[in-house]
């Protein structure tokens, strides 16, 4: 979305609303501007369940530093697991340390032989979780290579095995988040455009879901008010829910053909646009563990 169409309002609203629900442990976000935004620092003062880290500058050295603590973060609940499977044996055989391996034994004396979900409460969440937000970072070559090269287009490929969530807002879609990158979205959250050319252009990359122009026809509808987005699931549990006006009315692509057709002049006549509609319920967000 362009400037001033409600991208990081958006985003923020997002931000709150996943925090609710105990979504993620660490939120961390790169924003050239997050000090001079007030909607970052209202943020701040909501005082989130995850712990918010901002960052003005982004480096490939500070990134690593982040990567490490996810993988860090990851290894250690795997090892709680095991923790609690030895700790479990231990209890089943009434304590006797014959029966158990020096690996298991290894774990026990690290819990000091005691229940690990009781012993610390360091994992009562479930698997650490993260989310990484990029902002206003079009033209920086750190985070953004055209190749998916770099060290963000490398991480965003295997982001899922840090049980981390990416975020980019972009004021181009095309033209400023890599190829393999938009490959990778599970959602993507379109703002008013008057531009049919752009529109037609992302629209091909949607074309396994539905028509061009039936994506134009739902971007023209869901974006009809001020600040209102055109929300997209790609993964969504069921094919109704893939498409939104903001994220709480579903949009059902039209079928019938003459209304493509219309869509279709659209093309020479860009001033038109037609309104489709389709109510329905949103789903509240689910931890990973």
């Amino acid at each position: 979305g362009s400037r001033g169409a409600g991208k990081t309002s958006t985003m923020v609203q997002m931000l709150r609303w996943y925090d609710h629900y105990d979504a993620f442990d660490r939120i961390i976000i790169w924003s050239p501007t997050h000090e001079k935004d007030p909607k970052f620092d209202a943020l701040v003062r909501a005082k989130p369940n995850a712990k918010l880290e901002m960052y003005d500058l982004f480096s490939h050295k500070h990134f690593a530093e982040v990567v490490a603590q996810m993988e860090a973060d990851i290894k250690g609940y795997d090892r709680f697991l095991d923790a609690k499977k030895a700790y479990k044996k231990y209890r089943h055989f009434r304590g006797n340390e014959e029966r158990m391996t020096d690996d298991e034994l290894l774990l026990l004396y690290e819990y000091d032989f005691s229940d690990p979900s009781v012993f610390s409460d360091k994992y009562a969440k479930g698997r650490p979780s993260t989310l990484i937000v990029f902002d206003d970072q079009v033209g920086n070559r750190d985070v953004y290579r055209g190749d998916s090269t770099g060290p963000v287009g490398r991480f965003t490929l295997r982001h899922r095995h840090y049980n981390c969530s990416m975020c980019y807002l972009s004021q181009a879609y095309r033209n400023g988040i890599p190829k393999a990158m938009r490959a990778n979205l599970s959602q993507a959250v379109f703002f008013a455009n008057k531009s049919d050319k752009i529109k037609y252009e992302i629209s091909e990359e949607m074309c396994s879901f539905v028509s061009p122009e039936q994506f134009v026809q739902m971007w023209n509808f869901a974006t009809e008010e001020d600040h209102a987005c055109f929300f997209i699931t790609f993964n969504a549990e069921r094919p109704e829910w893939r498409f939104r006006k903001n994220f709480d009315t579903l949009i059902i692509p039209s079928a019938d053909p003459e209304r493509e057709e219309e869509m279709r002049e659209m093309r020479d006549a860009p001033e038109e646009q037609s309104n489709l509609e389709g109510p329905g319920p949103e789903r509240p967000p689910r931890r990973k563990n």
